[in-house]
């Protein structure tokens, strides 16, 4: 019930969200790091999202990345499009793991500035 309301309510949702987003990318960074293939590695990253109820909306968003499919096509709406815009260059680069912990690393400072913004009352 508490993961439903953070999911749902406006103030607790964006903190909840991007909670689940760096947690997501942290994780999916590893898993790049480590070899593993993204349609493999995206469910595995998945499953380290805190929120049950965001952790669902993420198993449906990203339920059709197939083996094939570039990363940054599987997770058009679950990424913000600067992100989408990262992954797409590293898939030509080839440097899928350098440009996540990129992204990831953006996640934890925003997650980081909604924190402390929330802190003082603001949004």
């Amino acid at each position: 019930l508490r993961q439903r309301i953070e999911a749902n309510t406006p103030m607790l949702a964006g903190r909840a969200k991007e909670e689940a987003f760096a947690r997501f990318s942290k994780s999916l960074q590893y898993l790049a790091q480590a070899g593993i293939a993204p349609n493999m590695a995206v469910p595995l990253a998945i499953n380290a999202i805190p929120n049950d109820v965001i952790r669902d909306h993420y198993h449906k968003l990203v339920g059709s990345l197939r083996e094939g499919v570039p990363l940054s096509a599987g997770l058009t709406r679950v990424l913000q499009p600067n992100y989408r815009d990262m992954l797409e260059v590293s898939e030509v680069t080839g440097d899928l793991p350098g440009a996540l912990q990129q992204i990831s690393r953006m996640a934890e400072d925003n997650l980081e500035r909604k924190t402390k913004l929330a802190g003082m009352g603001l949004k």
